[in-house]
């Protein structure tokens, strides 16, 4: 996903930049009063810009985590913009129109540094947290939803202010990024307050314990993405298992992609570390992750939808025997974000139970699940496979905290909680993956408060089995318990505690 959006994203950044180095040669063609270090200066930044922008977003997944240590340069090049800026606008007077430039550069790079600096583990005061919720939030308004997971570049068209001409095309071309500096900086400010609710909710003292001590057998787990690009190293997938040991996890749910079919050097190390997880009687989930082809090119129909994933099921479970195996992720959220496609849920039912006929022709010991959300269409079809005659062995949900404050998340799962009372009693449940990213949805108190809160509520449920954390390492979504450098977060100890006490049965 991270490859695809980038790849979608890449060619309005190389046209913002490509619309500033025309700007600047157009204002200091008509100004030759510029000398030539101010003119060489602004290509300077704008010719840094792009990796130091790839230092921040690379530098915060395990692959890139080297990175890091240059990812400062990205907010000290929109501090640098703004000085320029400050220049420009009182060079032979004030130009006032031209002030919200210089503002938003600044704004920009006290955000992208309060984050490089909480990202290295800086703890940061509830009300500048608040700033970093409401910018993602403006993120995701301007470009994408999913910017709240994949902050991949600043899409805004603003670096450096090209130039200030008194009159004439120059001038126009300065208005422009102007007025979409007032309007972006305005957006900001006005979600600073809904954005800091939503921090300062995180903030207060966790739940008590209750319910751990009666839930002796209740798995907590950890997700892990093996990506479709770069399979782990024998080094990282040995660091993963020693943190899944510390943790006490008890349930390993892996997103894997079908390119295991044609890669035989990563499928037999996939297969070896299965082992070991086995061994340690942990419970194995595979989870099959979509074909990140689809992201660019959907499949047309339910026939093409199946042509693509029924081999990977049945190479999963020829291969690797898991205990559980999810066909699909999350009818009515992931599989409609990848596809576009929508289908009832009496398709979906029937989609289901075509996929776990493919599977049980393989191997009838593998049991298959499905896990939800909270639409109404997901409760239509949660109803239909929780019935007795039901396709599927068990049943799920995954929950994030998406810009939602404390007591609408557990309003969320009292609503999950009632489903279940109503419709699921007697059968096996998960939550099968569950998280909240300390970088945009405040801070690492937050994220941890929100997993503690969410893996209590799961074991006070008779019906759950278990709950799998989004996710053990910090991927394309920083969501980790451990960030891309191996320290690790205050969720971290949070889970560590709460399984072990679950195992225990304490």
């Amino acid at each position: 996903m991270f490859n695809t959006l980038l790849f979608l994203y890449l060619p309005l950044i190389l046209a913002t930049l490509l619309w500033n180095v025309i700007a600047c040669w157009l204002v200091f063609r008509r100004r030759r009063q510029f000398s030539w270090r101010v003119r060489y200066f602004h290509y300077f930044v704008l010719l840094l810009m792009l990796p130091a922008m790839v230092c921040d977003v690379a530098g915060m997944t395990p692959d890139g985590a080297v990175l890091l240590w240059g990812a400062w340069i990205y907010p000290l090049l929109f501090f640098i913009a703004a000085a320029g800026n400050l220049g420009l606008v009182w060079k032979d007077g004030l130009r006032w129109w031209l002030i919200p430039v210089p503002l938003f550069n600044l704004w920009l790079g006290s955000i992208y540094s309060a984050r490089y600096f909480a990202y290295l583990g800086v703890p940061l005061p509830a009300g500048l947290e608040g700033l970093l919720v409401a910018y993602a939030m403006a993120q995701s308004f301007t470009s994408h939803f999913l910017y709240v997971f994949f902050p991949i570049a600043n899409l805004l068209p603003v670096l450096l202010l090209p130039g200030a001409a008194e009159s004439g095309r120059p001038r126009s071309l300065n208005g422009l990024p102007a007025i979409i500096s007032l309007l972006l900086l305005g957006l900001n400010l006005a979600l600073i307050p809904r954005g800091y609710e939503i921090a300062a909710s995180w903030q207060s003292p966790m739940r008590a314990e209750a319910g751990m001590e009666e839930r002796a057998g209740f798995c907590g787990g950890v997700v892990l993405r093996i990506p479709e690009t770069s399979f782990p190293s024998q080094t990282q997938l040995t660091s993963e298992l020693a943190r899944v040991d510390e943790l006490g996890a008890r349930a390993v749910n892996l997103f894997v992609h079908d390119n295991l079919m044609t890669d035989e050097v990563s499928a037999d190390a996939l297969e070896q570390f299965l082992e070991e997880i086995r061994q340690r009687e942990i419970r194995v989930i595979l989870t099959a992750d979509f074909p990140e082809v689809w992201f660019a090119s959907p499949p047309a129909d339910r026939e093409e939808i199946f042509d693509r994933m029924r081999p990977f099921h049945r190479f999963l479970v020829t291969r690797y025997r898991p205990e559980l195996l999810v066909p699909f992720i999350e009818p009515y959220g992931a599989f409609v974000a990848v596809t576009g496609a929508s289908y009832s849920a009496q398709e979906w039912e029937s989609m289901l139970a075509e996929a776990v006929e493919g599977v049980r022709d393989v191997d009838s010991g593998v049991r298959c699940a499905v896990y939800l959300g909270q639409s109404d269409a997901d409760l239509e079809l949660y109803k239909r496979v929780c019935l007795p005659d039901s396709p599927v062995d068990a049943v799920g949900f995954s929950f994030y905290a998406v810009y939602e404050t404390r007591g609408e998340v557990e309003e969320r799962l009292a609503r999950a909680r009632g489903w279940i009372s109503q419709y699921g009693q007697g059968r096996d449940h998960w939550v099968f993956e569950f998280g909240q990213s300390p970088l945009t949805m405040g801070g690492e108190r937050a994220q941890s408060v929100y997993i503690e809160d969410v893996i209590l509520w799961a074991a006070s449920v008779s019906e759950m089995e278990g709950a799998c954390v989004f996710a053990l390492g910090d991927y394309a979504e920083k969501m980790g318990l451990v960030n891309s450098v191996g320290r690790k977060r205050p969720a971290y100890q949070a889970c560590r505690r709460l399984f072990l006490a679950a195992d225990r049965g304490e």
